[in-house]
């Protein structure tokens, strides 16, 4: 079968940049741009799914959907382009009285309209609303049957989950760097240190219905608060050593729309608590001018690494209710629930 779509989109794309340095230290830079972003052909061409397991309809008592006749999803021909607009300001501090300090902060802040998006992620807020959604829940007449039981809806013949346009997202998040590298009779030392701080992730699904924010929100696809990772790397003739360290900040442990109560039930907490990882690594180079490592030796490299040094354990993620908007459970998806790894490699290369 062969399926002819057509979708055109038309649209005006610029950036606008400027840097400004007061002084030999400091530099200044601050953006604008906007942009346009048709949708791609696998995002226009609509296909038949079987469903997914354990949707359930809270029309009719929230019972199991198992086919619901019919569901899309995927393309959606009717797409509109996205657009969006994005503002970035920034500084940079590299003090001559500390050479190799870098010092950076950077402020972004993105609004989009018509952000395309997977509706699979809605599809709660669809069966429970969706007057909002037009033709994306296709109903039987509600029979006197139905009534009689309590349901407001009738059996779903049509279930079209395909990609739609939000109405409007909004991003604004900070980013701060930290680089220092210095020599010693020991060796060279370098140090970093990056972080991340989103403030604001909202999306209008549409444009009847308030504004979500979902920092915070992991399991609903959202930003963490707070996340960063910082490192420790030493270097001296053929070897080398490095520590890192990963953050994740604590987030919710339910999605936009689920109940914090019912999840506290099962989860113990309505948060999953704030992760670190920390990681070594050691390496040593065999040089062709050590005459032990001519040959076959020569250009290659021994590394030994252990990731998760300390074991920490991965954070469990609970289910509470098949409605709840928690999923299957499992760890937390910034964790390995292996725990302490150990790896061996070695490298060669031939010129």
């Amino acid at each position: 079968m062969v399926s002819n779509l057509t979708n055109k989109a038309a649209g005006h794309q610029y950036t606008l940049g400027l840097r400004y340095q007061p002084a030999e230290a400091l530099a200044l830079r601050v953006s604008h741009a906007k942009g346009v972003l048709p949708p791609s052909p696998s995002q226009l061409v609509p296909v038949a799914f079987p469903g997914f397991p354990g949707t359930v309809d809270p029309k009719r008592g929230n019972t199991t959907l198992v086919s619901a006749g019919g569901w899309i999803i995927q393309g959606n021909p009717d797409l509109e382009p996205e657009q969006s607009s994005s503002w970035s300001a920034g500084a940079i501090f590299t003090p001559s009285r500390l050479p190799g300090l870098r010092l950076s902060a950077d402020y972004t802040r993105i609004s989009k309209t018509d952000e395309i998006a997977g509706l699979t992620s809605y599809r709660d807020l669809v069966l429970e609303r969706d007057e909002l959604f037009p033709g994306r829940v296709v109903r039987a007449e509600l029979t006197p049957a139905d009534a009689q039981l309590g349901y407001t809806g009738g059996e779903i013949q049509l279930f079209d989950l395909s990609n739609f346009n939000l109405a409007s997202t909004r991003v604004e998040a900070w980013d701060f760097q930290a680089d220092y590298s210095w020599q010693t009779a020991l060796g060279t030392f370098s140090a970093n240190l990056i972080a991340t701080h989103a403030t604001e992730y909202a999306v209008q699904v549409v444009s009847t219905i308030p504004v979500a924010e979902y920092v915070d929100y992991a399991l609903s696809g959202g930003p963490l608060g707070w996340r960063g990772n910082g490192g420790l790397t030493w270097e001296r003739n053929a070897w080398a050593a490095s520590w890192n360290m990963q953050y994740y900040g604590s987030y919710w442990a339910y999605t936009v729309t689920a109940s914090p109560a019912a999840t506290a039930l099962s989860q113990g907490s309505e948060t999953i608590p704030r992760q670190s990882y920390h990681d070594l690594f050691f390496r040593y180079r065999f040089d062709e001018t050590m005459g032990f490592a001519r040959g076959f030796l020569a250009g290659s490299e021994v590394s030994f690494g252990v990731a998760n040094v300390l074991d920490t354990s991965a954070p469990l993620v609970a289910v509470s209710s098949p409605t709840d908007g928690v999923g299957g459970g499992g760890y937390s998806k910034f964790a390995d629930p292996r725990g302490r790894r150990f790896s061996l490699s070695w490298r060669k290369s031939f010129q």
